[in-house]
């Protein structure tokens, strides 16, 4: 697979249970999530793995989730990186990168709203690979 076509989708978030959620729910669209619940490293990961997406919640055990967001974003290494912020603080989210994101859920996650979002996803890589 062309790696602008990743099925890969790193999940940033210090919630084992939710990372174990979220990865089920990958898997079962075909999707490869890759999980890591510190923001340390992240960007690097992020770099080497090429994602297609990344999932994070912006309140992580270890590091500013806002900056580490920005630091993602804002990097030519990961501008065809969609970012999805699925967080119980949605207000934290600051103006600066609300540009950045594709999307926002508030946890606990609506669960058909995230569904449909992943089909959304899955449809447009899918339309991508016939290109």
């Amino acid at each position: 697979m062309d790696e602008d076509l990743s099925n890969k989708i790193v999940i940033i978030d210090g919630d084992p249970d939710m990372q174990d959620d979220l990865g089920y729910e990958l898997r079962m669209r075909g999707f490869q999530p890759i999980a890591v619940r510190r923001g340390e490293g992240a960007f690097d990961l992020v770099k080497e793995e090429k994602p297609h997406m990344v999932i994070m919640d912006v309140a992580l055990p270890d590091a500013d989730g806002i900056e580490v967001l920005r630091e993602m974003g804002n990097h030519w290494d990961t501008k065809k990186t969609k970012f999805i912020v699925a967080s119980t603080y949605p207000s934290r989210i600051d103006h600066t990168v609300v540009g950045l994101l594709a999307a926002i859920f508030r946890k606990p996650l609506d669960e058909w709203e995230f569904l449909r979002m992943l089909d959304v996803v899955s449809i447009e890589m899918l339309t991508k690979a016939d290109r």
